[in-house]
């Protein structure tokens, strides 16, 4: 098979995938549709460009004047997303994307090693549509404390997005063919270090009630010790996450453009091995606040005990600019 037919294979295989592929089985049906169909379009592009290079048959696009050491600047785009299962509700998938400079060395005209540094961007979102919680707190004052007292609360239309961005090295073993047409593959592991995470609740409602052993009464509707129902509310803030370790793998076609210059068009898959949930005890989804009863604290999904473990996965395409040196 030469490399005309492999990239056609390779690419009409992806379109069939994206094409064939069970949306029910997918938590977020809707939004993996449009990323597909954004890969199909750019896959499409990608055929046709490829085809016209393919076609002008040009004696630079042999291996003679291949450039030893290579400098690349890329971009990639497709399904970023922070991994997790929570104890209730579901978690999507969303998108994602990278941006890096690279640096590849060729010790023969096949095979090299690469590395570089880049920027990776992930984004999920989670839903749940009631849950209830319970736990002990002091007794409010002015109420009977003789006893164990307890804060109830119950959850309805929950919603959270997070999203992370991290600074990624890699260390990759290249492999590329020879010929007019230049297949290429890559295999390694990238380096995450977590350089911002964030998320953002929304909820339709929340309801409190205390209830107490001593009196053994529920105490409900006394906004001043905090129990009482509360609409439509949004919080933020910050996440804290681990370093990642990624396994990653790239393969697609090499265009010389120039003498120096090449564009490579692939597909990528990142997949991280590690936890990088930080939290190592899992803090209350809402916090009572015994100084100030009416201001609640609030804290993500993914600090809580409903997620034990998050991990790092992307997929998608890729194109890099190289100059030869």
């Amino acid at each position: 098979m030469n490399h005309h037919s492999f990239s056609s294979s390779l690419f009409s295989g992806l379109w069939r995938t994206l094409g064939a592929h069970d949306h029910r089985a997918l938590p977020h049906s809707n939004a993996y549709k449009g990323v597909a169909l954004i890969i199909k379009i750019l896959f499409a592009g990608l055929f046709v460009f490829t085809g016209a290079v393919s076609a002008q048959k040009s004696h630079k696009n042999t291996y003679k004047n291949a450039s030893q050491h290579e400098l690349s600047l890329t971009g990639g785009g497709g399904i970023g997303t922070l991994r997790y299962n929570p104890a209730a509700g579901s978690r999507h998938a969303g998108a994602g994307g990278n941006v890096g400079l690279g640096y590849a060395y060729f010790f023969t005209p096949q095979w090299g090693v690469s590395t570089g540094i880049g920027a990776a961007f992930y984004n999920s979102s989670a839903k749940i549509a009631a849950f209830d919680g319970s736990y002990l707190i002091n007794t409010p004052a002015g109420l009977p404390d003789d006893s164990e007292f307890t804060l109830s609360y119950r959850y309805e239309g929950f919603k959270e997005k997070q999203k992370a961005a991290y600074l990624q090295i890699p260390v990759m073993a290249e492999y590329r063919t020879t010929g007019a047409n230049i297949f290429y593959a890559s295999a390694g592991v990238k380096i995450g270090v977590p350089l911002k995470a964030r998320y953002a609740t929304t909820l339709a409602s929340y309801t409190t009630k205390g209830f107490s052993d001593y009196t053994g009464l529920d105490y409900e509707n006394m906004p001043t010790h905090g129990f009482s129902t509360y609409k439509n509310e949004a919080t933020s803030g910050s996440l804290k996450t681990r370093v990642a370790i990624f396994g990653a793998l790239e393969t697609g076609m090499k265009w010389q453009l120039a003498d120096r210059w090449a564009l490579y068009t692939g597909v990528y898959l990142d997949y991280g091995f590690n936890n990088i949930r930080k939290n190592d005890s899992a803090e209350r989804l809402l916090q009572y606040n015994e100084a100030s009863p009416t201001d609640y604290g609030y804290h993500s999904l993914i600090e809580t005990d409903k997620v034990s473990k998050m991990n790092l996965w992307s997929v998608g395409i890729k194109v890099r600019v190289a100059m030869g040196l």
